[in-house]
């Protein structure tokens, strides 16, 4: 799925300076179910690209619509979305 790529000296820079950019935010994630908070922990693949951009803490809600806050570091997620699994038969 991730492939090594080479990058030119002004595209390293463009991805230091994003990186950096990334982790300083906090990462709210949320999802709807009607007009319910319904469970939105971040699947595998968004983890990880939350790694790769250095994104420190994620913020998202629980199955009963409670707010959990996490560093991405720490953070462990066994959930694989429905994209990844429909993207994975293909």
């Amino acid at each position: 799925m991730y492939h090594n790529i080479s990058l030119t000296s002004k595209e390293l820079k463009l991805a230091t300076l994003i990186r950096r950019k990334f982790s300083q935010i906090t990462l709210f994630v949320i999802q709807l179910s009607g007009s319910k908070l319904a469970s939105s922990k971040p699947c595998k693949v968004c983890h990880h690209m939350m790694c790769v951009l250095h994104v420190k803490t994620v913020v998202y809600t629980d199955t009963n619509g409670n707010l959990h806050e996490e560093k991405v570091k720490n953070m462990e997620t066994n959930h694989i979305s429905q994209l990844s699994r429909v993207m994975k038969k293909n």
